[in-house]
């Protein structure tokens, strides 16, 4: 298959001129916000068959998947439409590793970080149908003998800030061997440079040494990928452009895309998950002929060495948010807090996975930290049901840096918004207030969790 990046940048930049009326994107969005979803296939009985022989017949049962009969009428998976997509496979030493293990049935942990459209939003059944799950289908038909992880780790309306403040616990600690980030969707603004590259590198540097693979979707009229695929190419990642066959008209948005031009549906789920199948496949066969020609161990061997090797490019920005993460109210003994009204919650918030503070009554929140970045994520407001407008300014080292309408829509559509409160190249001590404006009427305020970069 030959490898156009031509067709890649020029429809990245096409489609990122495109936009709604008012010329801002869209970010995706799910009704209700899914947690991360873990699931694993037990491992088989083991087998004394000939490794390479185990290797070939693993290639065998992943050229049967995926079938095409899930696509929309009329696309195919022909080379054409395949090669405006397939346009990149960068260094696959890492997933070769992986493949190898699965071969040999041994577990690994597939893991997917992203938006609505990783979560699974207007799939039906959202669970089986979205193209994650269908794309974990593909490795457990192909290695029927791993135990396989299945992590989806996406959220409706969230972009790759918050993705990663909270892929140390949502992702490493569940030591992934694939890691597929989608975020070409929800990335709109300009820090989502920096936290995109930030999460590559906090992955790629991870102590499991996952294979990254960048997804690259789109709406109807736009796209974030023109800003990741640069990084991407850095980094020698994969590239699967699912948008670039919307750009060069090999697939049409009312065959794949919902009417609210934003989510696939089944079928642009089935088509997502196509382009991923295709790919894993096109390594596994570069795999296996390598295997034959150079024998077995002498490819595994060094599979193996390159996976356990972490040496990166110098990175295109400050990198500063490789390090961050949430911190909740039962890992924040060091900061100090200080709150009237605020305490912390019972249970994990109705999004992130841990234990932000709520407050019913107006209250206030301080905390000191030392750190390079400082923000929060926040729970938005119910215009209809608070009582009146509820504002809050924040305050770092007494110096208002913002106010908070929490009914406003800052971040995307969804009810997770987030407020960053200081960007510096060193750490350094700093404490930070939220105090109910001169104009706050309204009562409820949910902290979600506190986003630091140490």
């Amino acid at each position: 298959m030959k490898k156009k990046l031509l067709p890649l940048l020029l429809c990245c930049t096409l489609l990122a001129a495109c936009g709604d009326n008012d010329g801002k994107s869209v970010a995706a969005e799910t009704p209700t916000p899914t947690k991360a979803v873990v699931s694993e296939m037990p491992s088989q009985s083991d087998t004394t068959v000939d490794p390479l022989t185990a290797l070939q017949d693993c290639l065998a049962n992943g050229r049967s998947i995926p079938s095409e009969a899930a696509l929309p009428e009329g696309v195919s998976l022909s080379p054409e439409f395949l090669e405006q997509a397939l346009v990149r496979n960068g260094n696959t030493s890492r997933l070769r590793d992986v493949m190898l293990k699965a071969s040999k049935g041994k577990e690994i942990t597939l893991a997917y970080l992203g938006g609505s459209i990783t979560a699974g939003s207007n799939a039906s059944p959202m669970e089986s149908a979205c193209w994650a799950a269908q794309t974990t289908e593909w490795w457990r038909n192909t290695f029927p003998l791993a135990k396989i992880n299945y992590v989806n780790a996406g959220i409706g309306a969230t972009d790759s800030y918050v993705g990663v403040h909270r892929v140390e616990q949502e992702i490493l600690q569940c030591h992934p061997d694939v890691v597929v980030v989608e975020f070409s969707v929800n990335d709109t603004k300009s820090l989502n440079v920096e936290t995109y590259e930030s999460l590559l590198r906090r992955l790629l540097e991870s102590e499991s040494r996952p294979a990254v693979v960048p997804l690259m979707l789109c709406t109807a009229g736009s796209t974030f990928a023109a800003d990741h695929a640069p990084l991407a190419i850095l980094y020698d990642l994969p590239i699967i452009a699912y948008f670039n066959l919307f750009g060069t008209g090999m697939l049409a948005w009312d065959q794949a895309g919902d009417s609210d031009g934003v989510h696939p549906k089944n079928e642009g789920h089935a088509v997502i998950s196509a382009l991923m199948c295709s790919f894993y496949e096109t390594v596994l066969e570069e795999l296996v002929t390598d295997a034959e020609n150079r024998g077995l161990d002498t490819v595994s061997q060094e599979a193996e060495t390159e996976r356990s090797s972490a040496e990166l490019p110098e990175g295109q920005t400050p990198g500063r948010y490789e390090d961050a993460s949430f911190i909740y109210a039962d890992n924040a003994a060091d900061l100090k807090i200080e709150s009237e009204g605020f305490v912390p919650m019972d249970s994990d918030g109705p999004i992130l996975h841990g234990k932000g503070w709520v407050t019913k009554e107006a209250g206030s929140f301080s905390f000191e930290c030392e750190a390079r970045t400082i923000g929060f994520a926040y729970l938005r407001s119910d215009a209809s049901a608070d009582p009146g407008p509820a504002v809050y300014d924040v305050y770092a080292d007494d110096t208002l840096i913002c106010s908070i309408d929490l009914t406003a829509n800052i971040t995307g559509s969804g009810p997770l918004q987030y407020c960053e409160i200081l960007k510096e190249d060193r750490p350094a001590l700093h404490k930070v207030r939220l105090v109910p404006s001169e104009d706050n009427s309204g009562m409820e305020f949910t902290i979600l969790g506190l986003a630091l970069g140490k």
